[in-house]
């Protein structure tokens, strides 16, 4: 699967420029640069064998069952246009808290809007940026699927949100959807669309909410089974970044605002990950304001009794947004890596959180 600029990965590569350094929630969005050279990033490669992943940004983790645990994929290791000086080279690992990091060596992954588990098929769902820059007349983007068992990435058909950059997704365990929510058009709006998809039909389905966030990109979102309710936070648009606290019921198709304040600051790029031990989601880091000031605070949110509360760990990973964060089943702890200060200075890091005990250890 490699990308040639007549190929559909190529021309998903010509959007990806516009969005992977650049498409930036509390700021306005700017082409990526050319450059003339190779581009300089922060870690220099280790002689000896390739044990870990390399440093990233826009990455996600999902937490697959059987013995592959948290699976990484995609992301950009620096700004600047897509070529191999700022892809991620190996854009697919598995990690398990007890055997570590292993490389998938799959050569090629679409550029990624987001990717979600889809239990009950056993497929990751990869969305991807729209293609209607491009391709005017495209029924919206395509979607592609990943088997985690064979390897094999499969395109789908279109027919989702048309042309959104930094959309947010969760699955939906209980209706068998992955709930698709935001995204940028490359224009001046910002979507408040929710789409449900169903990999078994391979449909988009546009829902219909009387009320719903304001248009964003960049939130957090997960899945809560105990409320069957997928939880959104924050976000945020060129000119403002949100604090709002949001839950979706697809079963009534219905937007509930839980909170405006009283939680973590107003933040793009953070992650959000749900703890079934504590029953509760846990969220780490991100970027505040235009500045995009990165925070390294824990929050957990009960939904259910819609209280946010900042845990304080002891020890933490430094402030940073673009990481991705996924619970290791096999662990019951939540796995982090990546991310960084700021789109240049993006880490290699793998920080490990028990819930149980509140603690945050940095793998070696």
């Amino acid at each position: 699967m490699r990308a040639g600029p007549g190929t559909l990965f190529g021309r998903l590569a010509l959007i990806a420029a516009f969005l992977a350094p650049a498409c930036s929630s509390g700021q306005t969005a700017k082409p990526a640069p050319e450059t003339s050279g190779p581009i300089t990033v922060t870690a220099s490669p280790t002689p000896g064998p390739v044990t870990a992943p390399s440093l990233r940004g826009y990455h996600r983790l999902v937490d697959v069952e059987g013995d592959l645990g948290v699976l990484l994929l995609g992301g950009f290791r620096a700004p600047g246009p897509v070529n191999a000086s700022t892809v991620a080279p190996d854009p697919t690992w598995s990690f398990t808290p007890a055997g570590g990091w292993i490389n998938l060596e799959l050569e090629e992954l679409p550029p990624l809007n987001d990717a979600v588990y889809d239990a009950r098929s056993g497929l990751v769902v990869l969305l991807t940026p729209g293609l209607t820059r491009i391709t005017p007349d495209a029924d919206g983007p395509p979607t592609f699927t990943y088997d985690p068992i064979t390897g094999q990435v499969e395109q789908m058909g279109p027919g989702g949100p048309d042309g959104l950059i930094g959309v947010r997704a969760a699955y939906d365990a209980e209706s068998d959807r992955v709930i698709d929510f935001g995204g940028w058009d490359l224009g001046p709006e910002f979507s408040d669309q929710t789409w449900a998809y169903d990999v078994d039909t391979d449909t988009w389905t546009r829902m219909n909410p009387t009320m719903s966030p304001s248009g964003r990109n960049f939130q957090a979102m997960a899945y809560d089974p105990k409320g069957d309710r997928v939880i959104l936070f924050g976000g945020g648009t060129d000119s403002e970044t949100f604090g709002d606290t949001w839950a979706y019921d697809f079963n009534t198709d219905t937007w509930t605002m839980l909170s405006r304040k009283g939680g973590p600051a107003p933040r793009s790029y953070s992650a959000m990950v749900y703890d079934p031990v504590g029953r509760r989601m846990i969220l780490f880091g991100g970027t505040v304001g235009v500045a995009e000031e990165p925070r390294g605070d824990t929050w957990a949110l009960d939904a259910n009794a819609n209280t946010w509360t900042e845990l304080s760990p002891e020890a933490a990973p430094s402030p940073r947004g673009w990481h991705a964060m996924a619970y290791a089943a096999d662990g019951r702890v939540i796995v982090l890596f990546g991310g960084g200060p700021r789109r240049e200075e993006y880490t290699a890091e793998t920080w490990i959180f028990d819930p149980r005990v509140n603690t945050w250890s940095l793998e070696s």
